[in-house]
């Protein structure tokens, strides 16, 4: 089989990779775009491989080769993705009622701490954008966050990054003093 018919067979079954692909995007969806490619390497693969075998008129076998071949490249995908980064494989996380031992939601675990859901996201999100809207460089965020948020001793942060405890002190300065101009606050 020539090149080009291997392609015209690529192109005839992607859509059956693809959608293979999609299944399994849903379910992993930071990875959506990492498995159409291996879908469609994998169809190519298998495509050269069995070029002289492979009958459009009779689809049923390389239907199911496709589908064997795009699910072994998803999980070389996913075991790769796993390795590289664990932390978003683990299970959510599980609050029990101490009294019950129960599962309780997290929107009533938050309640019961009296705050509002989603106020520690919301301030977050304020915190990201002030410091984008300030144009600070991540050294300084990292400073600030470490200094005013956590409270962290200047010389720790010092000693982390190499300068003295008096440039810690500048950078804070600094930074609040961006912070302000862009939060309008005196």
């Amino acid at each position: 089989m020539t090149a080009p018919e291997v392609n015209e067979l690529v192109e005839q079954w992607w859509p059956l990779a693809g959608g293979v692909a999609r299944q399994w995007g849903a379910r992993f969806p930071w990875l959506e775009h990492d498995f159409e490619s291996a879908a469609g390497y994998a169809l190519w693969q298998l495509a050269r491989k069995v070029s002289g075998e492979a009958d459009p008129e009779r689809g049923g076998r390389f239907a199911g080769l496709v589908r064997k071949a795009v699910k072994w490249a998803i999980l070389r995908c996913l075991d790769q993705e796993r390795t590289r980064n664990p932390r978003a494989f683990l299970p959510p996380l599980v609050f029990l009622n101490p009294e019950t031992g129960e599962p309780i939601t997290p929107l009533t675990f938050v309640a019961a701490r009296g705050r509002e859901p989603g106020a520690a996201f919301a301030d977050a999100d304020e915190l990201a954008t002030l410091f984008a809207r300030a144009e600070l460089s991540e050294r300084y965020r990292d400073v600030l966050t470490r200094r005013l948020g956590h409270e962290e001793p200047r010389e720790e942060i010092a000693a982390d990054l190499g300068v003295s405890g008096t440039r810690v002190r500048e950078m804070v300065t600094i930074g609040r003093e961006r912070l302000r101009g862009v939060a309008g606050v005196g």
